[in-house]
C-alpha cells in the first residue's frame, strides 16, 4: 500500500466521525495536485459540517516570484468548482506562529536561527497574511502569520 493510499484510507475513517467542523490544512507548495483534488472531492461528498480551509507554509513564497493573493483566489476558485459554496480560507504560517509564540529559552539552536530568519521575513508587508482575506493589516508578527485570524474564525464555527 502506497503512502497516499494509506492516507486516503485514514481520511475515510476520519470522515465517518461526528464532528462540529473540519479543518482542512493544505500545504501551499502542493496546491492543485491530483491527491489534493481527491481529498477535496471526498470532503465535499462526505462532510456535512462546516469546513475551514487553511493554506499553510505561505512564508515560503517569494515576493518577486509568487503571488499569495493569486494563490488564495485560485484555491477559492478550485473549492467552488468542487461545490463548496462560500469556502472559508485562512492563509497561515503555522511554523512561524509556533516560533513567535514559543519562549526563546525553549528553542533549539536551529529553531533560533529559523526564528531570526522568520523575524526578518515578516518585516515585509507581503507576508501580512490576514490582508489576503480582507482582514485588518497588522505590524504584529504573530498576527501577520494568520494564526490569530484562524483562532478567531475557529471560535465562531
Amino acid at each position: 500500500m502506497k503512502l497516499n493510499d494509506a492516507f486516503l484510507n485514514r481520511m475515510k475513517q476520519i470522515l465517518k466521525g461526528d464532528y462540529d467542523a473540519v479543518m482542512y490544512v493544505s500545504n501551499s507548495k502542493y496546491f492543485g495536485t491530483n491527491d489534493e483534488h481527491k481529498l477535496l472531492k471526498m470532503l465535499k461528498a462526505k462532510v456535512k459540517t462546516p469546513t475551514l480551509f487553511v493554506l499553510n507554509q505561505l512564508d515560503y513564497f517569494v515576493p518577486e516570484e509568487d503571488s499569495i493573493l493569486k494563490m488564495v483566489n485560485d484555491y477559492k476558485s478550485d473549492l467552488i468548482k468542487f461545490g463548496f459554496k462560500k469556502p472559508i480560507i485562512v492563509p497561515v504560517s503555522a511554523y512561524a506562529s509556533f516560533l513567535f509564540r514559543t519562549e526563546t529559552s525553549l528553542l533549539s539552536k536551529i529553531e533560533m536561527r529559523k526564528l531570526e530568519m522568520l523575524n526578518e521575513v515578516f518585516e515585509c508587508d507581503y507576508y501580512d497574511l490576514p490582508m489576503y482575506i480582507n482582514e485588518q493589516s497588522s505590524k504584529d508578527k504573530l498576527s501577520m502569520t494568520g494564526i490569530i485570524s484562524l483562532e478567531n474564525i475557529l471560535i465562531t464555527i
